[in-house]
C-alpha cells in the first residue's frame, strides 16, 4: 500500500485552524501583470482555485502593467511615467484597454481549465467581471496633465457581492467608468485598496517579486513608499505594501505580501503558521491565555522534545491535568506554540516551570511574554522569592535577573523533591511587592 508523507499528515491537521477560519471569508487579491507571465502563473492560479473550492470568497485585482508598455512600445504610441504614474493620452487608451482586457481573458482562461490530474479536475470554478468602479479624472499635477489616468470615485460593492453570492470569483481589471461613458487608466494599488475597503474584507493580498519582497521581510519598514529604497525600478509594485497597509490602518484585520515567483507561497502563507511572505496586522497574532483542559495534549506535545533532552523533568498527563490552572499557553490561530507554569510553594514563594516555545517559533519573544506574564502574577499573589530549576537554560534565565544559589534555598516541601541525580541547577529571584 502506498505510505502517505508523515509530513503531509501532520500539515493537513495543523491546516484545519485555517481551513474553517478561511471559509466564507472575502479575499481582495493584487494580481500584477508580472505574476500572469511568469512560470509559476498556472501553479499560482491552481493555489486560488484550491482556496475558493475550500469556501473562500475571491476577487482578484487584475493588474496589466508589463503588458500596457509592451503594446504602447509595439504600436509607437508615447505615454511617459511622471511621478510612477503613467500619463494615458487619448491615443494610447485604445492599447491601454486592449492590454488590460486581453490579461484579464488569459486570466480567466488559466481559472476556467480542468485538464484530468490537475487541482482544476472538475472544480467548474466560474469567474464574474464588469464595470464595478467608477472613476474620476486624475486631472492635472505639478503641470502634468494625466489625461485618461484616473482616480477611484466609487466601487459597486453591491454588485460584487451579489457576484459573490452566486460561487464565482470576480476579477476586475485596473479600468474604471465614467457616467459620461468614459474609461480612465487606474492603479492596481488604488483599486485594490478601494475594492478591499468597500467590502470590508477579510484579508488583502498582494502578489509581488521576489526582488522587491525579499528586503521588505528583512526590514522592519513596511511602507516603503518609494520603489528605490527596495532597489526596484516598479514604483507600482514596490508601492503595494504601502497599500496594504494603507487597508490595515483603513480596518481591514490582516493583508499579505507574497511572491508570485515561489511555487506554493500562498498556500504556506495562508495554511501554516510561519507563512512565507509579509503579514500586515495592527494586532498580534499571538495570543496569551490561562491553559485549559483541552490543551493537555498540545502542552505535553510542547514539552515532549526537551523532556527527551533533559532540557525539562518528565511529567504525565495525568500530573498536568492536575496542574493545568497553573499554566499559561501561547496560542497563534488556535494552536498552543508555547506554554509556561507557576506553581506556588508556600505564602511566600512560587516556582516557574515548564517554560517552553516550539522550535520554529523561538526568537519572536515568545518566552519573555510567557515569563513575564508569570511574574507578574506571582508578584500579585504575594510571592517574594521566585524560583527556577533548570539544567539547560540557566543563562537564559540569569539574564533576566534570577541569581543562582543551591537546593538549600527552596521551601522545604520543594527540597525534598529535589532531583540529586539530575542536578539541576536552582536560581532565585526576590520580587518586589
Amino acid at each position: 500500500m502506498h505510505q502517505v508523507p508523515e509530513s503531509f499528515i501532520n500539515w493537513f491537521r495543523l491546516s484545519a485552524p485555517y481551513i474553517r477560519k478561511h471559509r466564507e471569508a472575502t479575499f481582495v487579491i493584487a494580481l500584477p501583470g508580472e505574476a500572469v507571465e511568469h512560470p509559476n502563473f498556472i501553479n499560482l492560479v491552481h493555489d486560488l482555485a484550491m482556496l475558493q473550492s475550500l469556501g473562500a470568497k475571491l476577487v482578484i485585482v487584475q493588474g496589466a502593467r508589463i503588458q500596457i508598455t509592451r503594446a504602447l512600445e509595439k504600436a509607437g504610441v508615447e505615454a511617459p511615467i511622471e511621478s510612477g504614474i503613467r500619463v494615458s493620452s487619448a491615443d494610447a487608451m485604445p492599447h491601454i484597454i486592449s492590454a488590460s482586457n486581453g490579461t484579464r481573458t488569459e486570466l480567466e482562461s488559466a481559472m476556467s481549465a480542468g485538464l484530468v490530474d490537475s487541482p482544476m479536475y472538475q472544480l467548474n470554478l466560474k469567474t464574474l467581471s464588469g464595470n464595478f468602479i467608477y472613476a474620476k479624472p486624475l486631472g492635472v499635477r505639478n503641470g502634468v496633465d494625466y489625461q485618461y489616468t484616473g482616480l477611484v470615485r466609487q466601487i459597486d460593492s453591491k454588485a460584487i457581492l451579489a457576484a459573490l453570492d452566486t460561487g464565482a470569483a470576480v476579477i476586475c481589471n485596473t479600468l474604471g467608468y465614467s457616467s459620461t461613458g468614459e474609461v480612465f487608466n487606474l492603479s492596481l494599488n488604488e483599486c485594490t485598496l478601494s475594492i478591499a475597503t468597500a467590502l470590508k474584507a477579510d484579508k488583502v493580498i498582494g502578489f509581488m517579486s521576489e526582488e522587491t519582497l525579499t528586503p521588505m521581510l528583512k526590514s522592519s519598514e513596511v511602507r516603503p513608499k518609494l520603489a528605490h529604497a527596495f532597489g526596484n525600478a516598479n514604483m507600482e509594485e514596490a508601492g503595494l505594501a504601502d497599500a496594504l497597509a494603507e487597508a490595515v490602518d483603513q480596518g481591514i484585520e490582516r493583508s499579505h505580501l507574497v511572491s508570485y515567483e515561489q511555487n506554493g507561497a500562498l498556500l504556506k502563507e495562508l495554511f501554516t503558521h510561519d507563512g512565507s511572505g509579509l503579514l500586515i496586522s495592527k494586532v498580534d497574532s499571538a495570543v496569551l491565555r490561562p491553559a485549559t483542559a483541552s490543551d493537555v495534549g498540545s502542552i505535553l506535545e510542547l514539552i515532549q522534545p526537551m523532556q527527551d533532552a533533559g532540557a525539562l523533568v518528565q511529567r504525565t498527563r495525568e500530573l498536568l491535568e492536575e496542574q493545568i490552572e497553573n499554566f499559561l499557553v501561547m496560542e497563534i490561530d488556535g494552536t498552543a506554540v508555547g506554554c509556561a507554569a507557576l506553581h506556588r510553594l508556600d505564602e511566600t514563594a512560587s516556582e516557574i516551570a515548564c517554560v517552553a516555545v516550539q522550535p520554529e517559533f523561538q526568537g519572536r519573544g515568545y518566552a519573555q511574554k510567557l515569563l513575564d506574564h508569570q511574574i507578574k502574577k506571582a508578584r500579585e499573589q504575594g510571592t517574594q522569592k521566585l524560583f527556577v530549576l533548570s539544567t539547560q537554560a540557566t543563562h537564559w534565565f540569569i539574564e533576566r535577573g534570577f541569581i543562582e544559589t543551591n537546593a538549600d534555598a527552596l521551601p522545604n516541601a520543594r527540597r525534598a523533591q529535589y532531583n540529586s541525580q539530575r542536578k539541576p541547577k536552582v536560581l532565585i529571584k526576590e520580587l518586589s511587592a
